[in-house]
């Protein structure tokens, strides 16, 4: 690549980080670094719009890579520091923070940042004395001064803080920080005997919780330490935030009549600001207050004329694939007025949807993407946004830490609620986990839409069967489109061709409790496929579950160093790596690939319109403990898949099929799928969008059958 070229591939990441398309930025500036990695800030750019995107262990890591590569600087510590200030690791951006001040002890944000850490942990002593630190170097800096006094101010040392903003008003008289500081310090109270020992609590238990942490007494020190963060609430705010995260064990009549107590008592703090405005609408809206009180009063139907409202709510990116192909077509079908409403959970502009959404689905283009706000409970409901349906991104709303207008069970008051099929269901058909397809989320749902004929009996069971509408599978909309139709004996014909071989492994563990199933080839596996990743007669492809790089980390069976470091095998190996988020498209290859090797995976079915080989890695568990995979499960794995038990089966079935270049069951599972009408032709999003119109129009009829 030349230098202009390198010029106009940099300038094209710099427009993106200006204009905040921190997907396409980091994508540039990651392509930048990999040509020239002395490019100017290359690293740093890419690492500051990964972290924007809430991709912070991937952030890391560029840093990482370039410390490495170009030696430690400053910068990298500045943003190692920041991101970790970005994920409330306060003790790890400490670090971070007292490295650079060894190593460039010139820059006051090493001290004012460490300053700030401190606060956010409630250690006053340490913040005061980082400040001081850093005022010894930097006397005049307005930064260092405000949160000098700001640290007086929370001791409760009004002569000190007073002194100190005097001397912040002298530096910087119009910074608007310091501006506000007098009045906090007249009311500030001068501290009695008693209520200074009430002001030490918060450090005397955070010191306690601390010391009992050293000694290993885990359990006492998450105690102490719950106690002393919920001793600063209002016990309204406990109460709220106690029941907005109990799931669907607190019934809705309780969650509004708190919300409602909250509002008659002038209860005012933010953090729950989306309710206490649904009980101010209720003032002057007879409908809402109706709703409010436990009322049905949905919207009627649309005129022929009218566009019907659809919300999809995405508060994560991930999971959401079964829905963006409905989202799109709706979009470009003047019946539909869809939108997407995002959501942050932890309060950071970080870790939501929001960012993605809006850069894949452009206001310029005419989508709707709604920003949702600083946290969940700020968002707009779906009353506000005068859906007429709404559809969840998993069935699993009821127990999400949602506010309660956000939730399945308010939201059938005053609209309908849909559900598209999630996941796995072919493979939990008749199981224990009948929750994903008929699960308390999904009862409430007046159209469950399902994939094939098979699933409406068992379905059935738990829901009204008129609910229950075949339209196919949405996902398939979009798989279908990057399809090649060539059957794999045709393309295997001639040796000299390399195949393409996916693999797919799941999440679920050895002990993970949030599976409770061992379902994941990945543990097992590894090594084989990465001696299956150097044959010279395959491309292999690697796209992991979303959640198996967490799930790993978070059980301490692999660190997200470690995890990488496998990742990084597979590609020197020669294997094409698809990271596991929604941005980084594995579907083109997926359904170019010749040959699948998958677990417990919805990909196993959906893999069959293919009409090539899947290898299936089963383990002891997942198929005898009736949890996750039921008897049509079986039936479908038995019949479409050369099912393997460990890595002698996994490499001879592998070697099998590579050098007889043949598929043995391919009538078979092109008869097991004719026979189960598994998947129809046609857009599946174009049926539900004719069904949709039809019952929620009037006098509409039925466009496409």
């Amino acid at each position: 690549m030349n230098s202009q070229t390198l010029t106009t591939l940099a300038a094209d990441a710099q427009a993106a980080s200006i204009s905040e398309n921190w997907l396409e930025a980091a994508r540039l500036w990651q392509k930048v670094s990999e040509i020239d990695p002395a490019y100017p800030d290359c690293f740093n750019k890419a690492a500051v719009a990964l972290r924007n995107l809430g991709r912070f262990d991937e952030s890391d890591a560029v840093i990482q890579t370039a410390i490495s590569t170009l030696g430690s600087r400053p910068l990298h510590h500045i943003i190692l520091g920041d991101t970790a200030m970005d994920r409330k690791k306060w003790r790890k951006a400490l670090g971070h923070w007292q490295d650079l001040r060894q190593i460039a002890p010139d820059r006051p944000k090493g001290y004012l940042r460490a300053a700030q850490a401190y606060l956010a942990l409630n250690e006053l002593d340490q913040a005061a004395s980082v400040c001081a630190e850093g005022l010894v170097r930097f006397p005049d800096s307005a930064a260092l001064l405000s949160h000098h006094a700001e640290i007086a101010i929370r001791q409760q040392r009004r002569p000190e803080a007073r002194a100190r903003h005097e001397a912040a008003v002298k530096h910087a008289p119009n910074d608007i920080v310091i501006q506000k500081q007098p009045s906090r310090i007249i009311e500030a109270p001068e501290p009695t005997n008693a209520e200074a020992a009430k002001a030490r609590l918060p450090k005397n238990l955070d010191h306690l919780s601390g010391t009992l942490t050293k000694l290993g007494r885990f359990f006492r020190a998450g105690l102490i330490a719950a106690v002393s963060k919920n001793r600063t609430k209002n016990p309204l705010e406990r109460d709220l935030d106690a029941v907005q995260k109990q799931g669907s064990k607190v019934p809705l009549r309780d969650r509004i009549n708190l919300g409602k107590t909250a509002w008659e008592k002038g209860y005012t703090n933010t953090r729950h600001q989306g309710q206490l405005r649904h009980f101010d609408k209720a003032q002057s809206d007879a409908r809402l207050s109706a709703i409010l009180s436990g009322d049905v009063r949905r919207s009627p139907l649309r005129n022929p004329n009218e566009a019907i409202r659809v919300v999809f709510y995405f508060p994560h990116v991930t999971q959401t694939d079964n829905l963006t192909p409905l989202f799109e077509t709706m979009h470009t079908d003047p019946r539909f007025e869809p939108m997407i409403l995002c959501s942050r959970y932890d309060g950071t502009a970080q870790a939501d949807a929001y960012p993605f959404f809006a850069a894949k689905y452009p206001a310029a283009a005419g989508y709707k993407v709604i920003d949702g706000g600083a946290h969940v409970n700020f968002a707009p409901s779906f009353y506000e946004l005068d859906a007429d349906l709404v559809f969840f991104h998993t069935p699993y709303s009821l127990n999400a830490p949602l506010p309660f207008y956000l939730r399945a069970d308010f939201a059938t008051r005053h609209c309908r609620v849909a559900h598209v099929t999630y996941g796995y269901p072919l493979l939990s058909l008749d199981t224990k986990s009948y929750h994903v397809y008929a699960g308390d989320h999904v009862k409430l749902c007046d159209f469950v839409f399902a994939e094939s004929p098979v699933c409406v009996e068992p379905y059935g069971r738990h829901l009204q069967k008129d609910r229950i509408r075949v339209t196919g599978y949405t996902k398939l909309d979009e798989f279908r489109r990057h399809l090649v139709n060539r059957p794999f004996e045709e393309k295997a014909a001639d040796l000299a061709t390399r195949l393409d071989v996916m693999w797919t492994p799941h999440w679920q563990l050895p002990g993970d409790s949030k599976g409770d199933t061992e379902t994941s080839n990945f543990l097992r596996y590894y090594q084989t496929m990465l001696r299956v990743a150097a044959r010279p007669d395959i491309t292999l492809h690697v796209r992991p579950h979303p959640l198996l790089r967490l799930r790993a980390n978070a059980m301490g069976i692999m660190a997200f160093r470690k995890y990488d470091a496998v990742m990084e095998q597979f590609r020197a190996a020669g294997a094409k790596l698809y990271p596991a988020e929604e941005g980084v498209s594995y579907i083109p290859a997926l359904m170019q690939a010749d040959v699948l090797i998958s677990d417990f995976s919805s990909l196993v079915a959906e893999y069959t319109i293919t009409d090539r080989p899947i290898i299936f890695c089963r383990t002891d568990d997942v198929w005898n403990n009736e949890k996750w995979i039921g008897a049509f499960g079986r039936q479908l794995i038995e019949n479409c898949c050369y099912v393997v038990d460990d890595e002698t089966m996994l490499e001879s079935a592998l070697d099998t099929i590579l050098s007889t270049r043949k598929h043995p069951k391919a009538d078979r599972m092109a008869q097991f799928v004719k026979d189960h009408e598994l998947f129809p032709e046609g857009s599946a999003s174009m049926r539900i969008c004719d069904i949709i119109a039809t019952e929620l129009r009037q006098g509409q009829t039925n466009a496409h059958g």
